[in-house]
């Protein structure tokens, strides 16, 4: 499941950034900067979940985020109950998906190569005017040339086709999301503005090249993959709405400001994604007519944030310590507690009776004597699943204690129990 994180957190990203574009600047004209804005933050959104953020984690405010947000000091504890029939839906919806992603890029490449073939043949270019990956094509008898061609050039010295050619591989990539077919909707349209801006230069007045798109003197060419006809019917109000809009005035750049606490936090959100989805691997605990899985050992813990060494909550007569220069330990090691929680903890009937599966999160506390207090399930999934999660961490012997400043002190520990049927 975890494989699923960083798909999930790359579709997040682009909706939060294209929400910020349609609030805040898709009704300025600062056309070049929003194709920028557009391709920019759809890279990012791509490479912010795999990208190496651990630098960003010691930051305080990633630390408090991942206090707020994930704040697990141990890996998970997967309770699972066995059956003869295993059906894993997470393979299958991969192996479907892919295989989608797979089709849609075959079609994609049959759709340049044919639409290169119809390009080529002469009776599309006649009365036609359009550019293909960066070939002009204008039929010379057409009238006001020299407009239609300044047009055309702009979509090829600005390399607009590699845009097009971008963004139709992101509908490939992640043709579930409906918000990549209204990014490649848009970027045409930015295109088409920026075209039309200089375009528009080559004509006494803005009026006369409006009345220009409007004359429909040019053959309506069928839509291909990647030709970018001068007339487009699709977008030709839009186009004509742009042109008769006034200049945005300079202080409205100011509103792409708006985009860097928005990164920031993406940033932020990503640096502990990753350090906790890295560092801590469920363990697995088979509950098969009572008799129990040995259990591999975890990873060690993560060595305690330099930042975050002298930070604690302050609770009652003792404070109690988020990270320590001695972490508390189970006595034997986490082997040992795994082994022992996978000896005592059980599938309850009734949760098995309605077939009921999730993560509770326990929260406790490892006191400066080493026993267990304040045992409180943070969030839940009922069922006598909850019951079981307090019961069981609470029945744990006493631990060695945290270590800070060469005291014994409090430490405050979370665990997610996930049960699952298999």
């Amino acid at each position: 499941m975890e494989k699923l994180i960083p798909f999930a957190q790359i579709n997040l990203f682009l909706v939060i950034f294209y929400a910020i574009y349609w609030l805040f600047l898709r009704k300025e004209t600062f056309h070049q900067v929003n194709r920028f804005y557009l391709i920019g933050s759809s890279i990012l959104s791509v490479i912010l979940p795999f990208a190496d953020l651990s630098s960003v984690k010691t930051w305080a405010l990633a630390g408090q985020i991942q206090s707020l947000v994930y704040e697990y000091d141990l890996p998970e504890l997967v309770v699972s109950q066995n059956t003869e029939h295993k059906l894993n839906w997470v393979l299958i919806i991969s192996i479907l998906y892919l295989t989608i992603v797979a089709f849609l890029f075959l079609r994609l490449a049959f759709g340049v190569a044919r639409a290169y073939a119809i390009v080529q043949s002469p009776s599309f270019n006649e009365s036609n005017a359009f550019s293909f990956f960066g070939i002009i094509k204008i039929d010379k008898k057409l009238p006001y040339f020299r407009t239609i061609r300044a047009h055309e050039r702009v979509h090829t010295l600005q390399l607009h086709f590699l845009d097009l050619f971008f963004f139709e591989l992101m509908t490939v990539f992640f043709w579930c999301n409906p918000v990549v077919y209204i990014y490649r909707f848009t970027i045409k349209n930015l295109h088409e503005f920026l075209a039309d801006q200089e375009a528009s230069q080559t004509l006494p007045t803005v009026a006369d090249y409006a009345t220009l798109l409007l004359s429909k003197q040019f053959k309506i060419a069928p839509e291909h993959l990647f030709v970018q006809p001068f007339y487009n019917k699709s977008t030709l109000k839009i186009r004509i709405q742009m042109l008769l809009k006034g200049k945005s005035n300079n202080w409205a750049i100011l509103k792409y400001g708006v985009v860097a606490p928005i990164l920031l936090m993406a940033v932020l959100v990503s640096s502990v994604s990753c350090s906790d989805n890295s560092v801590d691997k469920p363990v697995e605990i088979d509950i098969i007519e009572d008799v129990k899985s040995e259990v591999p050992p975890p990873p060690p813990p993560p060595a305690p944030n330099d930042m975050s060494l002298f930070k604690a909550k302050e609770t009652g007569p003792k404070p109690i310590f988020t990270a320590v220069e001695q972490n508390p330990e189970f006595i034997g090691g986490q082997a040992k507690m795994y082994q022992y929680l996978g000896e005592h903890i059980k599938y309850p009937a009734a949760a098995q009776r309605a077939n009921i599966s999730g993560r509770v999160f326990v929260k406790f506390v490892v006191e400066d004597d080493g026993t267990i207090s304040d045992v409180e399930v943070m969030k839940g999934i009922g069922f006598g699943c909850d019951e079981e999660a307090i019961r069981v961490v609470k029945s744990m012997p006493k631990w060695n204690p945290g270590v800070q400043n060469g005291k014994n002190v409090r430490v405050y520990y979370n665990m997610p129990i996930v049960y699952k049927l298999d």
